[in-house]
């Protein structure tokens, strides 16, 4: 197998390498996916910082990053040129004319050898001449992402864009598949507090192992476009089976530590069933709705991220004067 292989991409020019070039102990395929997205996600907006390591002498003019040999577009801007009219019959020209041109965010050019690309992950491979996969490791290492890191949480919203809590609201917009993974095995959706769809958490069974993502709605404040991206909602809303934990506040509620027990539980007429979320998140989980009510955590008990889970619960119930009584999962 090769250390490198082209496969589709998250945004023009972004690259996925095989994922067994960076297997590192106690990494899963979940730590492996979630870290190649954070690489693409900020190679896609590269900072100045960045790339003024690869345009040495370069700066900012307008929509364009330049030292005078390698041109870097910033952003999407239309720009007039001129060229020649022909006519087809006997290739003369005519004089010339005004056509608009569009220049892609992320598109680069090295005047000097005439090479183009797309994304800073290929120049890096230009200007360093090196193979893509060596290209990528360098630049995760620029950015702070360290690719032998494991129990990785997933992409939060970034802070150029808005969390849209009423999905359902918008209609079901175009949800694309995964660059990597394609489309899920599994679908959990979460709901608003009055049943609406909100946001969802996709899940991929692979013979290589599981991965879990959440998808959500999002309003870009730049373009103001609405799209469904592979990013953890704000932690506070990770609460599934919310609308039944709001409406029947007599039923005693079942927390569970797997999503998939949670949701297969979540009609249940005698308990809300619900679930604990991820060990590095519970804690920020709003549980207010939990307040004097009984309380289980059914869970396996037998992994570090269980106990550590198990154990948040019971510390954040205990503040809000609920006990918490914990069963252990068959």
């Amino acid at each position: 197998m090769n250390n490198f292989s082209m496969l589709p991409v998250v945004s023009p020019g972004v690259f996925y390498p095989d994922l067994p070039s960076f297997n590192q102990e106690n990494q899963t395929l979940q730590d492996k996916i979630r870290l190649l997205d954070q690489v693409a996600t900020a190679a896609a907006n590269p900072p100045v910082e960045l790339l003024e390591i690869l345009i040495p002498g370069g700066k900012t003019t307008q929509n364009i990053f330049s030292n005078g040999h390698i041109n870097f577009v910033l952003k999407d801007y239309w720009q007039w040129q001129e060229e020649p009219i022909v006519f087809a019959a006997d290739q003369s020209c005519a004089g010339n004319q005004q056509r608009q041109v569009l220049h892609n965010s992320g598109t680069w050019v090295n005047l000097n050898t005439s090479e183009t690309g797309q994304g800073v992950l290929s120049l890096a491979q230009s200007v360093h001449r090196v193979d893509p996969y060596t290209a990528f490791e360098w630049v995760a290492m620029k950015l702070g992402i360290y690719l032998s890191d494991y129990s990785v949480p997933q992409l939060e919203v970034d802070t150029a864009d808005i969390y849209y809590e009423q999905a359902e609201s918008s209609g079901w917009m175009h949800m694309p598949p995964h660059p990597w993974l394609i489309w899920p095995t599994q679908s959990y959706h979460f709901a608003t507090e009055f049943g609406q769809l909100s946001f969802l958490l996709e899940e991929w069974k692979t013979p290589e192992g599981q991965v879990r993502l959440f998808r959500s709605l999002t309003l870009n404040t730049a373009s103001g476009v609405l799209e469904w991206k592979f990013v953890r909602p704000p932690v506070e809303e990770i609460l599934f089976n919310k609308h039944r934990l709001f409406r029947e506040r007599n039923l005693p509620v079942r927390i569970y530590d797997d999503i998939a027990l949670a949701a297969q539980n979540a009609f249940h007429p005698d308990f809300v069933a619900t679930w604990a979320g991820e060990a590095d998140y519970t804690v920020n989980i709003d549980w207010s709705l939990l307040a004097g009510r009984e309380v289980t955590y059914a869970s396996s008990l037998v992994t570090q991220d269980s106990f550590i889970i198990g154990e948040t619960l019971h510390n954040i119930l205990r503040g809000i004067q609920t006990d918490l009584t914990f069963e252990k999962n068959r």
